[in-house]
């Protein structure tokens, strides 16, 4: 690992789990600095909380916060980032990619969501980071920001990690249940590792980039490369049936493979990490 460094809040969560399986294969070419609110066994750890000071960085991959509670709870997605841009001139940052995701655009029924589009969002979390987004925008003043609105990754949502037998919602009209733009475990950490080198050139990055593989997949797919079991719940409908992202702007910057939206090559990807078998 070499170049600049780069802090990357949120080390614990099972996100930057995956990231630094995935650099551990493929070395970047800058230095991570792991930020989180507690050691991490095995680790080397920057401690941060939410009004200290930051270490002087280049760049800042701000992935910490919050994917469930209450609003109280969410509301700290908001909070970190006020937090974190507010210090980053101080700390001789640059530019800083923060994480939100595709839940701000709400359901896509009949097109796909692209970066320019007025967000619908219809969760909590999707608020919350809508609301994130528009404090981060707010807080960061000269240095560069751009949002990162991903798509469901292999190996971190809730489809693969829950424990036990799955039960998916079922869609009138669509075979495979819900249908989302999904990434690949290591694909995204090809992808983030070309959008920080891309900054670390001088070359200009979108305020708003969407961060999936080019084609969208339906979740029964998924289950069905994963080899998990799985059955249809019984009468539920799915309240989401559809969130589905334009990846033409990512895709102006980072080469996907062919392959790159396959249910098995994603999931083959998360094996490749976690060592389980295909």
């Amino acid at each position: 690992m070499t170049g600049q460094a780069v802090l990357i809040t949120g080390a614990s969560g099972r996100l930057a789990t995956l990231l630094r399986m995935a650099w551990a294969l493929a070395p970047p070419d800058f230095t991570p600095i792991w930020a989180a609110r507690r050691r991490i066994d095995g680790i080397p750890t920057v401690l941060w909380r939410s009004g200290e000071p930051l270490p002087e960085v280049d760049f800042v991959l701000h992935l910490a916060g919050v994917t469930a509670g209450n609003p109280q709870a969410l509301a700290i997605n908001a909070a970190l980032a006020r937090d974190l841009c507010r210090k980053a001139p101080a700390a001789g940052v640059r530019h800083i990619l923060a994480m939100s995701s595709a839940a701000v655009y709400g359901p896509t029924p009949d097109h796909r969501a692209h970066e320019a589009d007025t967000p619908h969002p219809v969760s909590a979390y999707g608020a919350a980071k809508l609301t994130m987004e528009e404090t981060a925008r707010n807080a960061t003043g000269d240095i560069g920001l751009t949002l990162l609105r991903l798509g469901n990754v292999v190996g971190a949502d809730a489809l693969l990690s829950a424990p036990g037998q799955v039960v998916l919602d079922r869609v009138a009209g669509q075979g495979g249940g819900p249908i989302r733009s999904y990434i690949g475990p290591r694909t995204l950490a090809a992808v983030l590792a070309r959008l920080i080198g891309h900054a670390q050139s001088g070359a200009a990055l979108p305020d708003i980039l969407n961060i999936a593989a080019p084609h969208p997949v339906s979740m029964a797919q998924v289950l069905a490369a994963s080899g998990r079991t799985w059955q249809w719940h019984a009468t539920r409908q799915a309240s989401v049936a559809r969130v589905v992202l334009d990846t033409s702007r990512l895709s102006s910057i980072f080469d996907f493979a062919p392959t790159a939206h396959h249910p098995t090559a994603m999931i083959a990807e998360h094996h490749s990490l976690t060592g389980a078998r295909p």
